[in-house]
């Protein structure tokens, strides 16, 4: 595995579903969800009416750290949220030299999830033409108001969190930017400004672990003096939407004039992840897999979508890796899902030696929709991802 030479920015904690809100959170797809159409950039969430934002919980309030919690979201005909499902266990994660009781933990992931779902079944939409899903991501951080973003990607089967890329989010429009009133949109006879001052984002250690790259565009309210005095997330990566937010924050501009009056201006920028690697990975090579003769390919290099989760596992941390002073892992693999949905066979395709045994145990438990190719249910190849952590 590679030597990750950005700083870890603190312990990440993974804390299992609780189901305590008004509205049932689901574990598995429900039947208004399985009758629903995916969401695309081709069948768009329809506009949204009305969403309160969820309320900051105030365990956060004493202590330092951020959270994410990632929700399937199903809207009925009448353009209400008629189901909510949880795709992943609340990420919980506590700034570094915070010691923090595994109750606490367990109190601020519920917290977290009670409160995102809580606003998330009050939201209001256009009422589509049938049934539509779709995927929310609400971020909870210390001393900030929550961020949650749209995306109308499919669930991703892989364990232990989000997809490293959040794409096709649908794009905000300036009349949904309520702090932005009052502000000059940068374009034509008003140009950017010059930047003299950027600070470069600090790599959040759940992103190292996932190994997550990408571009965070934001949407940035500029003031007179040129500082950047708010902003808003236009295209989400998941785990770094918060440190995107936190480095812009901090850059400054020169002052922006309009009619020779220094104004306020909105303007677009983006903030760029690459993983920091003090030894380069090896080229991945796949080798043929005589067991999965007959299978289609899903995924970017296949033929087919990444079949729906409907059942997921969490690893274990396996005590030689605890005993060798580790505190984290990912295991690249390939999953053979027969034609009832679940996992028949597993291979590793980029290695972690001393987790490489629990990654594939924990990924045959999972199960996925069936596959099916002209109407007929077909085995498929899946790529997956299973991450460890000890923090």
């Amino acid at each position: 595995m590679s030597v990750l030479r950005a700083a870890a920015c603190g312990a990440i904690v993974f804390i299992a579903t609780v189901h305590v809100h008004a509205q049932e959170v689901r574990d598995t797809v429900g039947p208004l969800e399985k009758s629903a159409t995916q969401s695309s950039p081709e069948n768009p969430i329809p506009r949204r009416l009305s969403a309160p934002p969820a309320s900051r919980i105030q365990e956060w309030q004493q202590k330092t750290g951020r959270g994410v919690v990632r929700l399937q979201v199903t809207l009925n005909t009448a353009g209400h949220v008629a189901e909510i499902r949880n795709l992943m266990e609340p990420l919980v994660q506590i700034a570094a030299g915070s010691a923090v009781e595994a109750d606490t933990q367990r109190a601020i992931a519920n917290a977290m999830l009670k409160s995102a779902a809580a606003a998330v079944s009050t939201w209001t939409y256009e009422a589509p033409q049938a049934p539509i899903t779709f995927v929310v991501v609400v971020t909870f951080a210390s001393g900030a108001d929550p961020i949650a973003v749209q995306d109308p990607t499919p669930a991703s089967p892989r364990g232990g969190g989000p997809p490293p890329l959040l794409t096709g989010a649908p794009t905000p429009q300036p009349s949904d930017f309520a702090k932005a009133a009052g502000a000059v949109r940068i374009g034509g006879t008003v140009r950017p400004p010059v930047q003299i001052k950027k600070v470069n984002p600090v790599y959040p250690n759940a992103a190292q672990l996932e190994r997550v790259t990408g571009i965070v565009i934001l949407e940035v309210i500029i003031g007179t003096d040129g500082k950047v005095r708010d902003g808003r997330v236009m295209r989400s990566v998941a785990f770094l939407d918060e440190a995107a937010i936190e480095a812009v924050r901090q850059w400054e501009y020169t002052p922006t004039e309009h009619d020779g009056k220094p104004v306020p201006v909105v303007m677009t920028v983006t903030v760029s992840f690459n993983m920091d690697v003090g030894i380069p990975e090896p080229p991945l090579t796949v080798f043929p897999w005589p067991a999965a003769a007959g299978a289609v390919r899903a995924g970017l290099t296949g033929t087919v979508a990444v079949p729906r989760q409907t059942k997921n596992a969490r690893p274990d941390f396996p005590g030689k890796a605890r005993s060798a002073g580790r505190t984290g892992g990912a295991v690249l693999l390939e999953l053979l899902v027969g034609t009832n949905g679940k996992v028949t066979d597993a291979r590793v395709i980029r290695s972690s030696p001393l987790f490489d045994n629990e990654a594939i145990e924990t990924a045959r438990k999972w199960e996925f929709e069936p596959t099916l190719v002209n109407g007929v249910p077909t085995p498929v190849v899946v790529p997956a991802t299973v991450v460890f952590s000890n923090r």
